[in-house]
């Protein structure tokens, strides 16, 4: 997208709210001495890919010496950009991001290797211009085209995405564990634009499809409880 700043990031209220929602499921099988929930944060991403670092919340109903499995919801940290176009117009934008999905993995001696499934939506409000996404747009937050507008107000452009993943997780105790996760998507996007009224100007859409493979998505941290 060119020039732009990263401001703000806050962390999303939805997590909080599904972290103590989460407490009242019951586990179908789990062992009483090994974790039952468990946060897992990819701090680092925004230095290495222009990711933004995200936020998850995990629930195990199967946890044995053998295997496990979760259901994991979380998060991006929310942020705001700004652009600026050749001519000296701006372009200010703010991102919501939430994914859910199952994990399943196998243990072996200190370390696990896991796969699943995500569903990722995506939200950008923008004022001053528009959003295409780009391939690679699924995992990364830097694959966009923006289109300058005039006279346009409350743009919006949501993405809805399908993902699946694989990872590998090291165990330095029962409660820490160290991972990295690649993953590859499908995604549907549909870019709205909506003129000032008195403009007489009709509003626009458009729409398509991207997919993405991401060799590294995230270097995460674990604490599982």
């Amino acid at each position: 997208m060119g020039r732009k700043k990263l401001f703000k990031v806050k962390i999303l209220l939805p997590v909080l709210l599904f972290f103590c929602l989460s407490f009242s499921l019951q586990a179908q099988q789990k062992s009483p001495s090994l974790p039952s929930n468990g946060f897992m944060i990819t701090p680092l991403m925004g230095l290495i890919d222009d990711q933004i670092p995200t936020l998850y919340y995990k629930r195990y109903f199967v946890n044995d010496s053998s295997s496990y499995f979760n259901f994991r919801i979380g998060s991006e940290f929310l942020s705001k950009m700004k652009h600026e176009f050749s001519t000296g117009s701006e372009f200010h934008s703010s991102r919501a991001n939430w994914k859910l999905g199952f994990e399943y993995g196998i243990y072996r001696e200190k370390s696990s290797l896991y796969f699943g499934v995500e569903v990722g939506h995506t939200v950008i409000r923008s004022s001053g211009g528009y959003l295409i996404p780009l391939e690679g747009s699924i995992f990364k937050s830097n694959r966009y085209r923006a289109v300058e507008t005039n006279h346009s107000h409350r743009n919006r452009m949501r993405m809805v995405s399908l993902q699946a993943f694989i990872g590998f997780r090291y165990h330095l105790n029962q409660h820490f564990s160290l991972g990295a996760e690649a993953a590859l998507g499908r995604g549907w996007f549909l870019s709205e634009i909506k003129y000032d009224r008195d403009r007489q100007v009709a509003d626009e859409k458009h729409n398509g499809r991207i997919n993405d493979f991401i060799p590294l998505r995230f270097i995460s941290l674990q604490y599982s409880f």
